[in-house]
């Protein structure tokens, strides 16, 4: 399957998730991060969830650290969440106060359009969160997604696009 076969079906198939299904899968996901990473003092990176993304609320409350990216240009930063949101680009919640991640984070929950069994991501396309890994360096990569996001494989991934390093869904922990 390629990069847009998979975004097409995936995307079709989220829009199509009930909002209980939607926390269901959800729980179970961040349960399972959290049962992984349970430190809670780690630094972690997440994401504020749009068109039916995995939510990640659960996340948001057992760690003490957590930063959510701001787009800026075309680039994502992250800033720390201190329990307050405001809009942002493409109608993302983000940070509203600007504390800005000075470090290398322990672990980033990455969202994606879709995801292979090897570890490659297909987001919406932009390139930010390749970009962001590129610039930071070595970390752990934590891809969210719903058991319909997995293919066997993704035959079109380029050199730039980073692979993940594990991938919880609500049925299974790939890699």
């Amino acid at each position: 399957m390629n990069k847009q076969e998979l975004r097409s079906f995936t995307l079709q198939e989220r829009s199509a998730l009930s909002p209980d299904l939607i926390s269901s899968m959800s729980e179970k996901i961040c349960a399972e991060f959290i049962r992984l990473y349970q430190n809670p003092s780690l630094v972690i990176c997440a994401y504020s969830p749009i068109r039916n993304e995995v939510d990640t609320k659960l996340v948001f409350k057992y760690y003490q650290h957590i930063f959510l990216p701001k787009t800026i240009e075309n680039e994502i930063y992250f800033y720390q969440y201190t329990g307050k949101l405001k809009l942002g680009k493409f109608k993302v919640l983000e940070p509203e106060e600007v504390i800005p991640l000075n470090q290398v984070p322990d672990v980033v929950i990455v969202p994606g359009v879709g995801f292979d069994r090897t570890g490659a991501r297909v987001g919406y396309g932009k390139g930010y969160y390749d970009r962001f890994f590129a610039r930071i360096g070595k970390t752990e990569k934590v891809g969210f997604a719903y058991s319909f996001q997995i293919a066997d494989r993704i035959s079109d991934t380029q050199p730039f696009d980073i692979k993940m390093n594990r991938i919880i869904t609500e049925k299974e922990i790939l890699l």
